[in-house]
Order: structure tokens, then sequence, then C-alpha cells
């Protein structure tokens, strides 16, 4: 964590709240939230499709395909959220893109 901290004081920095690409938003940590609130930075939600076709599971080349990637800021974060709370709001707001 405190690599990732360091990293958000020069610029952005791209976390998968699940762990990893692909993964569960069910099994996702509180990191995202913990990071968001100790350095105090904005998040932005993305929503990227398409890239399972890019290199599906198994495939060692990658392919030409396009994709599609939807941005949105999470602006229903507050001071007093808990890094699992801002971590949910993230989730919530992927999952509606």
């Amino acid at each position: 964590m405190r690599t990732y901290l360091k990293a958000l004081k020069n610029g952005p920095l791209v976390i998968f709240p699940q762990g990893t690409r692909g993964g569960s938003f069910e099994e996702a940590a509180a990191g995202v939230g913990f990071l968001c609130k100790k350095a105090k930075v904005s998040v932005i939600a993305a929503k990227i499709y398409g890239t399972d076709k890019i290199l599906p599971k198994g495939a060692r080349l990658p392919k030409y395909h396009p994709i599609k990637i939807i941005l949105k800021k999470v602006d229903n974060i507050s001071d007093s959220d808990t890094s699992k709370d801002i971590t949910k709001k993230v989730v919530e707001t992927i999952k509606s893109l």
C-alpha cells in the first residue's frame, strides 16, 4: 500500500477493486477505499467492454478487437465514509456503467 500511496502522489493509479482483472465484485476488498481515504484523492470508475475478446483466457497472443470504455467520477464519497463504504460505492458505480 505504501508503494501505491507514493504512486498516487505522482499521478493517477489504476486499481481493480476485485483484486484482478475479471474477478468477482462480491470479493472486492477495501483497498481502493483505503487508498482514496488515505491519499485524499478522487475516484474515477471505469467499465471496459471487449477485453475478453482481445485476450481470452488461455490465449497466448492478443487479437485485434475494438473496446469500449465508460468513465464516471464517483462523486458520492464523503469524509465520514469508511474504506469499505468507499469501495462499495466504487463497485456500485462500476456496475451501473
